[in-house]
């Protein structure tokens, strides 16, 4: 049988399910808004749709921060304060959801103990990426990651301030990230033929 010398896998809603990781996260900060009806919920709607699309992302942990009608509201208080309790339970059920699939683990454990460099391909930011890799125990069983790189961080907030682990444990050790152009998006056939050439496929 020939031997596969590369694979190729995209991570999210292949291997976990990322639906369910992001709305275990987003939807305990968005009924805490919600609840402090501030604003018509079409109106919250729209200015979290906008910050999404400026951020890149749906996976963004900062929209309190970004929220204007929230910082008006509480100007005189630290936001992240108020929400303390919908930021834990977002928190809690992020990682609770933070599971791969059944079985994934175990083969692509065989797929790399063959022989095989894994490759994963993904349109998730690089920084929720390698944490999921790390929460995974995939960091060295996937040999590169390629995946865009992160947004910028709100004015005001440090990394430092938000980690709630030790620095080391938000960095890849072993898995080599390398950052896909921005704006592409998938399907790219030119894009995976990048990939492919990158490894030596």
């Amino acid at each position: 049988m020939r031997q596969v010398k590369t694979l190729i896998i995209d991570l999210d809603n292949t291997i976990f399910d990322w639906f369910k990781f992001w709305f275990n996260s987003f939807d305990p900060i968005y009924q805490a808004i919600i609840k402090k009806d501030i604003v018509p919920e079409e109106l919250l709607q729209s200015e979290i749709r906008k910050i999404h699309q400026k951020r890149r992302t749906s996976e963004y942990p900062f929209l309190l921060d970004e929220l204007s009608f929230l910082q008006e509201k509480y100007s005189e208080k630290n936001v992240r304060d108020v929400f303390s309790d919908a930021i834990r339970d977002s928190q809690k059920g992020r990682d609770d959801a933070t599971k791969l699939y059944s079985t994934v683990f175990e083969s692509l454990w065989k797929i790399k103990q063959q022989g095989t460099k894994i490759v994963a391909y993904t349109e998730s930011l690089g920084f929720y990426s390698a944490y999921r890799l790390k929460r995974f125990g995939l960091d060295g069983v996937i040999d590169v990651m390629f995946c865009p790189e992160d947004h910028a961080l709100p004015k005001g907030i440090s990394e430092k301030e938000l980690r709630r682990l030790p620095d080391d444990f938000y960095k890849l050790e072993v898995t080599e990230v390398q950052y896909t152009p921005l704006g592409e998006l998938k399907p790219n056939p030119k894009l995976l033929l990048d990939i492919v050439d990158h490894v030596g496929a």
